[in-house]
Formats: structure tokens, C-alpha cells, sequence
């Protein structure tokens, strides 16, 4: 499943399709099902115990050596009085810059980035 799992978030990566680790671990899943029902295994005990957890992300991280690879979403990447205060900052750059919505992109979400 891991070796599966790699080589799909190989090819999202080099498609600049943004992952988080939510998305990673919802493949992982329906990898293991996917191979769970061509074997036709409806009662592994090991496969129903894998729950694909953020420690099992962190080590598979390690294992395949992904350390470039750009987890998208993170909570603990988050700056909440930044974005607090943001908006205000954001308004300012907007007008004293004449920009139009038009010239105004959320990096976070598009291939520009």
C-alpha cells in the first residue's frame, strides 16, 4: 500500500495538485480497501486496525524520505493573530495600490505558487 500510496503523491506533486494530510490519509484508506477487496480479505484484523493516523503519516514520511513534500492545510502552520489582523493590512495595501479584484489571487490555491 505504501510503495502505491508514493508513487501517487510522486504524481500529484509533479502535477503542483495541493495535498493535505487529510487527502493523504483518505488514499491510504481506499488503497487499503482497494487491495483488501482483490484479495478478497473481508477479515484481516491488520488491515481493519490501520487507521492511517498522523503518526503513521509522520513515519511514512520518514521511510519514503519525503521531506520536501508540501502538506497543505496544517493547523500548527497556522498564525492566528497574523490572520486576525490581516484584513485590515490587506485593505490598505488594496487601496493605496489602486489593484482591482481582478489582480488579486490566492496563492495557496492556484498553480501560481
Amino acid at each position: 500500500m505504501e510503495k502505491l500510496l508514493y508513487t501517487w503523491i510522486q504524481n500529484q506533486t509533479q502535477q503542483r495538485v495541493p495535498l493535505s494530510l487529510a487527502i493523504i490519509q483518505n488514499k491510504a484508506l481506499s488503497i487499503i480497501n482497494t487491495l483488501q477487496n482483490k484479495r478478497g480479505e473481508n477479515n484481516s484484523e491488520e488491515i481493519k486496525s490501520f487507521s492511517a493516523s498522523r503518526g503513521w503519516f509522520m513515519r511514512f514520511e520518514t521511510r519514503y524520505s519525503l521531506h520536501n513534500i508540501r502538506v497543505q492545510g496544517e493547523a500548527a502552520s497556522d498564525d492566528h493573530v497574523a490572520a486576525q489582523s490581516f484584513p485590515e493590512i490587506f485593505k490598505e495595501i488594496i487601496e493605496s495600490g489602486d489593484y482591482s479584484p481582478k489582480q488579486i489571487f490566492n496563492v495557496d490555491e492556484t498553480g501560481l505558487f
